[in-house]
C-alpha cells in the first residue's frame, strides 16, 4: 500500500522550459542581444548534457554553474561572461513560476491522502521560492533538494537520505512521480521504489526503462493513486 509520494519539481510540476526561456529572454534583452529559437535549442542541447553528467558523478552543481553559459556562448558564436551570465540568469529563473496544468490540485489531493515528498536535483532556495510563490510549499511534508543532501539523483545515497527521514515507510510503500527516465524512473526503480514517467510529450520509453505507470497529463495521477 503506497504511503509516500515523491515527486520530482523540474518538468513535473513546473514547468523549466517555460521558465528558462522568459528568465533568457529576459538576460538577452539586457545585452542588448537577439532572442531566437536557436539559443533555446542550444541552450536545451548544453543544459541536458549537464545535467546527464552531474546525475552519473562526472560534475557538480557549481561546475554547471561555471561551463553553461561558457559553452552556450561558444556555440552561438557569441562572446560573453558565461559564469556572470549564469549567475544572473538563475537569480531570474528563481522568480519564474510556470506551474505545469494541474499541478497544484495534484499536490492538494496527494497532501491529504499520503506523506507528500518534493524529489529534486534543482538548487535548494531556488526550488523553496518557486514552490513557494505557486502556492504548492505548503503541502509538503518533506523536502528531498539534492543540495541539501549532499547527494543528487539517480544515486542510492540520495534515496537513503530520502527513507532514512521517512523511515519507517519503506521504498515499496512510495511511489516515485518524475520527467527523467534516468533520474527518476530508473534510479526510483533501482532502489525498489515504484515509479510512474511522467511524459506529456509523447516521447519514446528509452530502451530498459520500464516504470509501473506512464501518464501524460498530471489529472491521471488521480485515478491511480
Amino acid at each position: 500500500m503506497i504511503q509516500a509520494v515523491l515527486l520530482d519539481i523540474d518538468d513535473t510540476l513546473l514547468d523549466f522550459g517555460q521558465a528558462a526561456r522568459l528568465s533568457i529572454q529576459e538576460g538577452f534583452a539586457r545585452l542588448g542581444l537577439p532572442f531566437t529559437e536557436e539559443v533555446m535549442t542550444v541552450f536545451t542541447q548544453v543544459n541536458d548534457e549537464l545535467w546527464q553528467r552531474l546525475e552519473r558523478g562526472e560534475l557538480t552543481r557549481e561546475g554547471i554553474y561555471h561551463v553553461r553559459w561558457t559553452q552556450i556562448f561558444q556555440r552561438l558564436g557569441l562572446s560573453f561572461d558565461g559564469p556572470a551570465f549564469d549567475h544572473a540568469f538563475r537569480q531570474q529563473l528563481a522568480q519564474q513560476v510556470c506551474p505545469v496544468e494541474g499541478a497544484l490540485p495534484l499536490v492538494q489531493y496527494l497532501s491529504a491522502r499520503y506523506v507528500l515528498c518534493a524529489a529534486s536535483n534543482g538548487p535548494y532556495s531556488q526550488q523553496l521560492q518557486r514552490l513557494g510563490d505557486a502556492g504548492m510549499l505548503p503541502y509538503f511534508h518533506h523536502l528531498f533538494i539534492s543540495e541539501q543532501l549532499g547527494c543528487a539523483k539517480p544515486a542510492r545515497a540520495f534515496y537513503d537520505r530520502c527513507f532514512a527521514a521517512l523511515a519507517p515507510i519503506s521504498p515499496n510503500e512510495s511511489i516515485l512521480i518524475g520527467d527523467s527516465p534516468t533520474a527518476d524512473v530508473a534510479g526510483g526503480l533501482a532502489y525498489g521504489i515504484h515509479t510512474c514517467w511522467f511524459n506529456p510529450k509523447g516521447r519514446p520509453l528509452p530502451q530498459g526503462c520500464r516504470p509501473d505507470y506512464e501518464i501524460s497529463r498530471l489529472d491521471e495521477l488521480m485515478g491511480i493513486l
